[in-house]
Order: C-alpha cells, then sequence, then structure tokens
C-alpha cells in the first residue's frame, strides 16, 4: 500500500494492488499509475499555479510580511516627532520672564526651514506606504518611500548637530528643551522604517509581484492609524499655538482627549479654543473607536 499526498488537496491513498491490470509490466504500470493520479487530482488553481507562478504571486492571499507591518506602525510615530519639531526652539532659560513663562530661544530661520523639510519629507513617505498598501506601483512607492527616510534622518540629524555646535554656545545659561531631543527621536525612527522597508524588499523574492504584504484588515488599521495620528498632530500643533501651551504638552492633552482618558490636567482657557474643542474631540473619539473596531478584526 503507498499514498500519494496532495499539497492543496489532503491525503488521498490509492492501493497499487487495487489498480486496473496493464500490460506494461507492474514497475512500470505503478509509476505511471503514479503520474496520472498526482497530476488528474489536483486543483485547477495548482495547475494554474505551475503553469504561472508570477500569477499565483499576485493572487496569494497569506503573503502577509512582519516588516511591513512594523514600518507602518513607525511612520505615525515620526509624524508626530516632526510635528513637535515645529513647536518652541530647541533652547529655553530656566528663569520666567514677567508674564511668569519661561523664555525661550527661537531658532533661526534655516533651522524652521529645515523642520518643515523634514515633516515634508515624511508625510510624502506616508503617503507613499499608503500607495504601497493599496498596491499602486509597489517597488516604486516603496523605494520613494526608503529615499525620504534616509534623507529625512540625514536631515535632521545633521540640523541637530550644527544647531548644538553652532547656537548652544551663544546661550550658555539656556538648557536644551525636549524639542530638541525629538530630532533624534525622529532621525532614529525614520532610520528604522527605512531599513525595515529596505529589508523587506531585499529578502522577498519576486518583490513587485507579491502585492502590499498586508491583508485588508491589516490595511485598514494602519490607515485608522495614520488617519488618528495625523488628527493628534494637527491638534497639537493647533493647541500650542491657541492656548500658548509646549507641543510635548498640546499633544498629551489631544491624546488624552482622543482615547477619553482626560487626565484633567490642562482644560481649554480660551472661548474660541473651548469651542474649538466641541468639534475636535468627538471627531476624534469616533476615528479612535474605528481604530480599536479595526484591531479587533
Amino acid at each position: 500500500m503507498s499514498s500519494v499526498k496532495e499539497k492543496d488537496g489532503g491525503d488521498m491513498e490509492t492501493g497499487i494492488d487495487d489498480l486496473p491490470p496493464m500490460r506494461l509490466g507492474r514497475e512500470i504500470t505503478n509509476d505511471l499509475r503514479r503520474i496520472e493520479l498526482t497530476f488528474s487530482n489536483q486543483p485547477e488553481e495548482t495547475q494554474s499555479r505551475r503553469a504561472n507562478p508570477l500569477k499565483h504571486l499576485i493572487k496569494s492571499r497569506h503573503n502577509f510580511r512582519a516588516l511591513v507591518t512594523y514600518g507602518g506602525y513607525l511612520i505615525p510615530i515620526n509624524v508626530l516627532l516632526n510635528v513637535i519639531l515645529l513647536g518652541r526652539g530647541w533652547l529655553q532659560y530656566n528663569e520666567p520672564g514677567p508674564d511668569g513663562r519661561t523664555n525661550t530661544v527661537t531658532n533661526p530661520v534655516g533651522y524652521l526651514i529645515t523642520s518643515v523639510m523634514s515633516l515634508i519629507l515624511i508625510v510624502a513617505s506616508g503617503i507613499c506606504f499608503v500607495l504601497r498598501c493599496l498596491e499602486f506601483d509597489v517597488m516604486r512607492t516603496t523605494m520613494t518611500s526608503i529615499i525620504a527616510n534616509f534623507v529625512n534622518a540625514v536631515l535632521i540629524l545633521a540640523s541637530a548637530v550644527i544647531y548644538e555646535k553652532n547656537e548652544r554656545p551663544r546661550h550658555p545659561d539656556a538648557h536644551i528643551t525636549g524639542e530638541f531631543y525629538s530630532s533624534y527621536a525622529g532621525a532614529a525612527v525614520a532610520l528604522l522604517n527605512a531599513l525595515l522597508l529596505l529589508m523587506d524588499m531585499l529578502i522577498t523574492p519576486g518583490f513587485r509581484y507579491r502585492g502590499s504584504g498586508m491583508s485588508r484588515q491589516q490595511r485598514m488599521l494602519q490607515f485608522n492609524i495614520i488617519l488618528i495620528v495625523v488628527w493628534i498632530g494637527i491638534g497639537g500643533y493647533a493647541w500650542s499655538k491657541i492656548e500658548g501651551w509646549d507641543t510635548p504638552t498640546s499633544i498629551m492633552f489631544c491624546m488624552v482627549t482622543v482615547t477619553t482618558i482626560g487626565f484633567g490636567n490642562k482644560s481649554p482657557t480660551k472661548t474660541y479654543s473651548r469651542v474649538l474643542q466641541f468639534i475636535y474631540g468627538p471627531l476624534g473619539i469616533l476615528m479612535f473607536g474605528m481604530m480599536l473596531l479595526h484591531t479587533r478584526n
């Protein structure tokens, strides 16, 4: 008794002794029957897969790759870190001014332009990642996202090093703010994201034919995360300008509002800021609920 095991169709046992007699001899008969059973009983999907393997790679439903998902999670984090760079200056004096606020050294225009360019690059990287999730020219969008992350990392890292070398000696009594350290964090996240996408592209055979590397539920979750983080970044920057808070505090306020935690340590003090909160809060909570729903799926 021998068995022929099909990869896609399960197990099927066939007795040699039960086969009809043939005049070609027992050994030749058994070989021919095994070949016939192997090819004639396979599903059409398996036969077409062998005929056109690239077509199978495109239509595969189990073509999920973890590196792509991890890279997608890093993009929203980098967006927030780049938003923080646009907040107050990177140097701050310990003694408060006449209005009770600590005096912050305004960044030179060159560094502000660099921060804006970094934010544009990371937004472009996010747009390319979304297009990749939609399987729109996977190779080109992935390469663009990798290049944008590398350039973003080099740009903000060089800007932080030059700033500390040139501006710090001019203000010896000032200390470095959290916005400055977020530049190093943003560079590290951008570099890690680029390496993950590059590694996925190099180790995946037939990369351009493998689609996005994520299931439909994973793509929807990525879209929701990017949307809610961008919403938090917009709110954080807006409240830092309206209320005069530093950017990390404003982002924390938006996060506890959207997630319905509500510590209560910060609240809007101006009338138009409170009216804006009635619009911003419910929309953010709705986005957060959609993200939880897709996380469950």
